[in-house]
């Protein structure tokens, strides 16, 4: 008798625990907090991690190292994304935080930039280093807060072939693999020579759909 009530017990407590979990939502201090851990991690990289210019774009791979998953109350997956010659280019943070609605966050570093994006239910907020630029709705429409102006799209439309825009015009594709290759895949498929302002654009939509696939 003692040892039945005492498992419905533990299956009430962790039901409560649960529950208690998914309806946390973290707040500012939380958030800084992992951002500046994440930080620190990704700093072990960011000397090997490789310039990543227009040019070296169509090099980046979906090949993966030092891949780390978590699950429990949320999930998490921490990576190094590497070229297709084997180069580090991206190191990476993904924690999903339990909640009733989607909470989540993605720490990613290339050579040049810290690009953070706080993902909600109505929004991703995305900072450029430790800069807000603006935000992706749930539509894949990129857009600076301040007056609505579009600064990309995400078009999912064909969920193989993923078309990124940097304001109207597309730039590029990113090539969702059909099937698992021995090869190292090259990720991206590009339309148009890009300046810098307009290859962070692309990269900040690009690298989210790399991370989130590659965390599905």
């Amino acid at each position: 008798m003692f040892s039945i009530l005492s498992i419905v017990i533990f299956i009430m407590a962790i039901y409560l625990m649960n529950k208690t979990f998914i309806g946390f939502q973290p707040g500012s201090n939380r958030i800084n907090s992992d951002v500046s851990r994440f930080r620190d991690l990704a700093g072990k990289w960011k000397s090997e991690l490789v310039p990543w210019s227009f040019e070296e774009t169509e090099l980046f791979s979906l090949t993966e190292i030092n891949k780390v998953k978590k699950k429990g109350f949320g999930k998490s997956g921490e990576a190094v994304v590497e070229s297709i010659y084997h180069e580090p280019m991206l190191y990476y943070y993904y924690k999903e935080y339990p909640a009733t609605q989607r909470n989540a966050i993605i720490f990613t570093q290339t050579a040049r930039y810290e690009i953070v994006y706080r993902i909600r239910a109505k929004a991703i907020q995305v900072f450029v280093n430790e800069e807000f630029v603006g935000s992706i709705d749930p539509s894949g429409v990129f857009y600076r807060e301040a007056d609505r102006l579009v600064l990309g799209k995400i078009d999912r439309s064909d969920s193989s072939r993923i078309k990124i825009y940097v304001g109207e015009t597309r730039t590029g594709t990113f090539l969702v693999p059909l099937e698992k290759s021995v090869v190292s895949p090259r990720a991206f498929d590009m339309d148009e020579k890009l300046d810098s302002n307009a290859h962070l654009l692309f990269m900040i939509q690009a690298i989210y759909e790399v991370v989130m696939y590659l965390n599905r």
